[in-house]
């Protein structure tokens, strides 16, 4: 009686491992030599004018005509400050993450707090809240100017003028478009400046909040749980455009909506707009990232994280509003450390070893390549080798000043005040000219935001500089060392006059000579970190656009060898990634494809019922008895996403939203630099598990009716 479970058990395992999604287990040693380099290393982030279709009828049996892209790429929508979204009815209804609206929420709502905690759902279209300084893009067209951009860079003899003619042509390029169209308009460089593509976009600024779940379930797991799979989580919000009028825009676009979502192994599309990857870098600026600037950002992301999170933990009372920060950071810190896992990864680096060994040989073989791109990679290797030593001391100085004591700001002020007063009023910058003077004078003394803050952020620097280590140790890190063992914030009002206002306003009376003369060492500190600006920074930035002009040869040199066959790294711009619905292997076990109901309870009961971080809203806690708890909530897929792809539609081929991406798993951070289909996924929100909770959790109708029917 053992046999039919046997049989099915081994056809589970066959279809799991058969599928090519599992090629390296945690039983199988690493084989160096046997690993090779595939283009699908590099991705599948494909532009709307370049998609492959003969690659999705081979791969998703699926033959997308011009109607099908078009409609899908006018379907999208892109948030002006980041992040995706898509029209979901011919209303104007917009569909994306809660996290990608709580920000907005927050600053734009004198209620935003209350919202985030209570959640929010507009009855009628008199309810919907407008969301001041949010505006929404849709691509309209997409012009190549490649040929008339590189033929014009050909002028320049430097790599300076170079790039000083690149850069003011797409700017002349984009404003021209702007002024014929009324369209939004950009030049997009894309395989690093081996194509140039002129976007044009309708602009929507009249955005307003429809429903947003409470900030618990939406980020269900908090901290914890970002970048993770198995997930359990609601991360949606719906908001409507308007247009000049005042009323909802009619849009002949938009995705319909699937009510049963994506079945398993079912193919799939993400369409969003992914920010920024590095797959097309040289190996010397990955070995760059692994020595130097990586474990500098990861130091300052977890000193950032401890500052915060101490600073919730103080007030409970504002649990809603301070941990959207909370976790705004924390995103950055768990980025960062995927990223510096990536850059170690034995795999990975042999496959970037062998694409670039692969490059350098088609080089070598053919003498016109030589000629124009044999010394790209010593070039890219002697800059990186200049910008290396600076690092550190950029990085001491740069990262710190929006997270540092009011008393840094006003002395960074202070010295800057006294500068630009020593020069003659002609040679002096715009804030410090006689008609703005009284103004500035106003704002050089910067008071604390919060007390309790302002002494965190002295920890948190403290811990920050102490971590850098530097050959010649600057004097302003010498400060916090003179401190020993006494709380920072209390050791810097002792040595410092500058935490007192009276004090302040009295030296900026006695102008830049009183100012020079104070014997203070958090002014001392202010005046050397600004000497550090001043000479650093011009100097970064000159050897930066070094980098990028050589970056730009490497990525002609790839777009001339493979085309449009590679997908180029991702630029904050509109793309289609193509997929199917795939759980996976990892720590030993299965991830499954689609996750249910029930592990959102398994979750809150598993850790004793707590609020955080598995906690639940009280109209979750005890669900009607027709809620199904078998629903799929959440889901994974092989589509290829990166930070920006939050909000982004998960379509299928009859272009209907069968899910809502909200996040990549942990594993596939290291998509940044190459795509691993064995590790890289996409977690989505299913669309049924949404309709479900809208219909017997929620009780909202009149959002189930739109989102069927594709219409108020």
């Amino acid at each position: 009686m053992f046999r039919p479970f046997i049989f099915s058990f081994g056809i589970l395992l066959f279809s799991i491992f058969s599928s090519g999604s599992f090629a390296q287990t945690i039983y199988e040693p690493l084989r160096l030599d046997e690993v090779e380099f595939s283009k699908e290393d590099l991705g599948h982030m494909w532009t709307f004018d370049a998609i492959p279709v003969d690659r999705f009828k081979r791969k998703l049996e699926f033959e997308p005509d011009q109607e099908w892209i078009k409609d899908v790429q006018m379907s999208a929508i892109q948030f002006g400050g980041g992040c995706s979204g898509s029209f979901v009815s011919g209303s104007g209804l917009i569909m994306t993450n809660h996290h990608c609206a709580r920000g907005y929420i927050l600053r734009t709502l004198e209620n935003g707090a209350d919202i985030l905690k209570n959640g929010y759902y507009a009855q009628e279209l008199e309810n919907e809240l407008k969301i001041e300084g949010l505006y929404v893009d849709q691509l309209i067209e997409i012009e190549d100017v490649t040929r008339e951009i590189s033929s014009a860079m050909e002028a320049g003899k430097t790599e300076e003028e170079k790039g000083k003619i690149r850069d003011s042509l797409m700017a002349d390029l984009s404003s021209k478009k702007e002024e014929a169209t009324g369209l939004e308009s950009k030049v997009v460089k894309l395989y690093q400046g081996g194509k140039y593509s002129l976007y044009s976009w309708m602009r929507y600024n009249d955005i307003r909040l429809v429903m947003a779940p409470t900030f618990q379930l939406a980020s269900t797991g908090w901290d914890w749980d970002n970048y993770t799979y198995p997930r359990y989580e609601l991360d949606m919000a719906f908001l409507r455009a308007y247009d000049t009028l005042g009323n909802p825009i009619e849009s002949e676009n938009f995705f319909k909506w699937s009510a049963e979502g994506a079945a398993e192994d079912e193919p799939v599309f993400v369409v969003g707009r992914p920010g920024s990857t590095a797959r097309l870098v040289s190996n010397a600026e990955v070995s760059y990232l692994r020595e130097t600037a990586l474990p500098i950002l990861l130091d300052y992301y977890n000193g950032l994280f401890d500052a915060r999170f101490n600073f919730f933990l103080m007030h409970p009372e504002r649990e809603s509003e301070l941990f959207s920060t909370v976790l705004s950071v924390s995103n950055g810190r768990k980025r960062y450390a995927g990223r510096y896992l990536a850059v170690k990864d034995p795999l990975l680096l042999e496959k970037k070893k062998k694409f670039e060994a692969d490059l350098q040989k088609r080089v070598s073989d053919d003498p016109e390549l030589q000629k124009e791109y044999g010394d790209t990679w010593d070039n890219i290797e002697n800059t990186l080798k200049e910008l290396g030593p600076l690092t550190k001391e950029y990085y001491s100085v740069a990262l710190v000043g929006n997270y540092s004591p009011s008393m840094f700001k006003t002395a960074k002020n202070l010295a800057e005040y006294a500068r630009e007063m020593e020069k003659k009023e002609a040679e002096r910058d715009k804030p410090y000219k006689k008609e703005n003077l009284e103004a500035t004078r106003s704002e050089i003394f910067v008071e604390p935001e919060e007390r309790d803050l302002d002494s965190l952020w002295a920890i948190f620097i403290k811990g920050y500089w102490s971590r850098i280590k530097m050959e010649n140790e600057p004097n302003y890190k010498q400060i916090f060392a003179e401190s020993g063992a006494e709380d920072p914030y209390t050791f810097l009002k002792r040595i410092s006059v500058l935490d007192d206002k009276k004090a302040v306003e009295k030296l900026i009376k006695g102008g830049s000579k009183k100012i020079n003369a104070l014997d203070d060492p958090v002014l001392k500190a202010a005046k050397e970190m600004n000497e550090i600006r001043s000479r650093i920074n011009p100097e970064r930035r000159a050897i930066q656009n070094r980098l990028s002009l050589q970056n730009q040869r490497l990525g002609e040199l790839i777009f001339k060898i493979y085309g449009n066959s590679i997908s180029p790294d991702g630029t904050g711009t509109l793309r289609i990634s193509e997929g199917r619905v795939k759980g996976y292997e990892y720590n030993g076990t299965l991830a499954p494809s689609k996750t249910t109901f029930y592990g959102l309870y398994d979750r809150y009961y598993g850790f004793g019922q707590k609020n955080y971080p598995w906690g639940l809203d009280e109209v979750w806690k005890e669900p009607t008895p027709d809620f199904d708890l078998s629903t799929p909530i959440n889901f994974s897929s092989t589509t290829d996403i990166v930070g920006g792809n939050s909000g982004s539609a998960i379509i299928n081929k009859n272009a209907e939203v069968v899910g809502l991406a909200f996040d990549g798993n942990l594993e596939g951070i290291s998509g940044y630099y190459m795509y691993l289909p064995a590790k890289n996924r996409t977690i989505g929100v299913d669309s049924k598990g949404m309709l479900e909770s809208f219909r017997t959790v929620y009780k909202y109708p009149k959002l189930v009716m739109e989102l069927e029917k594709g219409s108020l």
